[in-house]
């Protein structure tokens, strides 16, 4: 989230950050497992550069804390290179090669060491890892794959100098190996007997023997597709896509829930704030980190959906720029000071389903709490692509699976549509909500055509009008015609859909 910009038209922007590295410690005073993650660049959208790190304890906090130290200023650091962890610290490598940040995962302070030389060769990319014992950083002088790669070791706090452990060179490989082994990132993994194991970013591992200084040619020891598991290829990318594990009994700990209500004093405040109106709670998710904790937890969103609330007034005024998912609230745009844009194009919104709602402008989709400031847009490119009338009122929906315990969101498109022929093709997309990252899957369509009118969702069913114009007319009738209820379409996320008339 903290590398997410978010506008916010009601009050100023929280901060940002352009570039993170996580990093996993042990500290045996203690015998806690730490997680830390270091933000740099971009601190308040300002453009100025700034660097933050916080921490994360296993079992025993339920939310990120600073950490004890201040990090150095001026280091970036990348999501391509996790913190390695050695001797009681961990160590960030920045992202122009200047320095390694080191932070003492015990007392949580901050040192740092000398990087390597930069090689000849042009621009170099840099990854860093643990080697045999030993702090190691790869060097390469371009993005292309074809190296050549300067692998160094440092010496520690005896020497405080690197040593270069040996230069691979794929130019000289056989070209089958060179095409099969060329990747944009590449790292070595751990020691294979007097050989380096070494891993790239399509997921293949292959070793090289580094005697002499020059590493000849490549041993390869896994390929994906000659494993029907894997799935076959893999997209070639600039981050870590395989690692090391070790078989252990070490339990993870508590969930987070757990660790929340552990305290009585948060299990007392839970009570308390569950009587309170959502926009109060939201509004009080900011006094600190404990109450954050509390009120985001999935156990007290439920306690506090199926309390009784005292009554309030009802909040009957909503208003939102659709393209950008801003929420913004009629009675403080006068404090701001500055008007919201307001797009004048109508879209459709739904009614609200659990606190959610969900809308559709131009060829988004979204889903939306204005109280804690979620929006989500979802994107379905063969849903709207060459979609005769794409946008129409019924053409979203949101209801509820309670098997599931989640939000569903169910998208309609025509991809064909004639009134005269009656005839017409529409498809159909579902999502859970919580599952927001992955993309919609196909689902069946309606065995009926769909009006432009709002869905309604009622006692776990979804609600969609029948549109008379193309629907088969029937046959003339022989008796006086009776007054016939609308025609509606249900759908339901547990059973097969069926057409039912109401």
């Amino acid at each position: 989230m903290k590398k997410t910009f978010r506008r916010s038209m009601a009050q100023p922007p929280p901060p940002f950050y352009l570039y993170v590295s996580y990093g996993l410690g042990y500290c045996a005073a203690t015998r806690r497992y730490k997680v830390f993650r270091l933000f740099t660049g971009g601190g308040d959208g300002d453009g100025k550069d700034e660097t933050c790190c916080e921490v994360f304890v296993l079992d025993a906090l339920a939310y990120w804390r600073p950490t004890a130290g201040k990090p150095p200023q001026g280091c970036t650091v990348g999501e391509n290179n996790p913190a390695v962890f050695l001797d009681g610290s961990l160590h960030f490598l920045c992202r122009d090669g200047s320095a390694v940040v080191t932070m003492n995962v015990g007392d949580e302070t901050f040192g740092s060491l000398p990087a390597p030389a930069p090689a000849a060769g042009g621009e170099i990319l840099r990854t860093i890892t643990e080697l045999d014992g030993r702090l190691c950083v790869c060097q390469r002088a371009s993005e292309s794959g074809d190296g050549p790669y300067h692998l160094w070791l440092y010496g520690g706090e005896e020497t405080a100098r690197w040593e270069k452990l040996c230069c691979i060179d794929p130019r000289s490989w056989p070209e089958d190996d060179r095409n099969l082994l060329r990747s944009r990132w590449i790292a070595p993994l751990c020691m294979y007997g007097e050989k380096i194991m070494l891993r790239t970013g399509n997921c293949r591992v292959f070793a090289v023997d580094p005697t002499g200084g020059v590493a000849g040619s490549p041993e390869i020891l896994f390929r994906p597709d000659e494993h029907e598991a894997t799935g076959g290829e893999f997209v070639d990318t600039l981050y870590p896509t395989l690692g090391l594990y070790e078989e252990s009994l070490v339990p993870v700990g508590r969930t987070i829930e757990e660790m929340v209500f552990l305290s009585p004093a948060t299990r007392a405040w839970s009570d308390v704030l569950k009587w309170l109106p959502a926009r109060t709670v939201a509004e009080l998710s900011v006094v600190c980190r404990e109450w954050r904790a509390v009120v985001t937890s999935d156990r007290f969103v439920r306690a506090h959906a199926a309390h009784p609330k005292v009554a309030t007034s009802t909040r009957v005024r909503f208003v939102m720029d659709p393209a950008f998912g801003l929420p913004v609230d009629v009675d403080r745009v006068g404090e701001v000071g500055d008007d919201p844009d307001i797009s004048e194009q109508p879209f459709p919104c739904g009614q609200p389903c659990r606190g959610l709602n969900a809308g559709s402008f131009h060829d988004i989709d979204f889903v939306c709490n204005p109280t804690v400031g979620y929006h989500h847009a979802v994107m379905s490119d063969d849903l709207h692509d060459g979609a005769g009338d794409g946008m129409f009122y019924g053409r979203i929906a949101l209801g509820y699976d309670e098997k599931e315990d989640d939000h569903v969101l169910v998208l309609l498109a025509y991809t064909s549509k004639n009134l005269e022929t009656r005839r017409y093709q529409l498809r159909c997309r579902m999502l859970f909500v919580r599952q927001r990252r992955c993309s919609p899957r196909p689902f069946h369509p309606p065995p009926r055509p769909v009006a432009s009118a709002t869905p309604a969702y009622a006692n776990g069913k979804i609600y969609w009008l029948v549109d008379p114009a193309l629907t088969t007319p029937s046959p003339e009738p022989t008796s006086p015609p009776r007054r016939r209820r609308a025609s509606w379409w249900r759908w339901t996320a547990a059973t097969p859909p069926r057409a039912s008339t109401r």
